[in-house]
């Protein structure tokens, strides 16, 4: 079967609308974690390394929530990424 041509002013007009598709849905995804952070109180700010860091941006840019679970026994916490969707 052959593959349908279409105008270049058409391409445009469906690239226009998947970046439009992609915009709305990355701030729907960011409106999820603001909407709760007004209410949260910042009880610590931690410094990071250079790869925790990457990772933890990485999980926020792949739409998840990052969570910080103190472990049992020490001074260690764990970074877990929940995906919001």
């Amino acid at each position: 079967m052959a593959a349908k041509h279409i105008s270049q002013s058409d391409a445009r007009w469906y690239k226009r609308r998947a970046e439009d598709a992609e915009r709305t849905l990355k701030n729907q995804k960011s409106r999820w974690a603001e909407e709760f952070s007004p209410g949260w109180v910042n009880i610590e700010t931690l410094c990071l390394s250079s790869a925790e860091f990457a990772a933890v941006s990485t999980a926020r840019l792949l739409g998840h929530a990052v969570i910080v679970v103190p472990e049992d026994r020490g001074t260690n916490v764990r970074l877990y990424a929940e995906p919001l969707t």
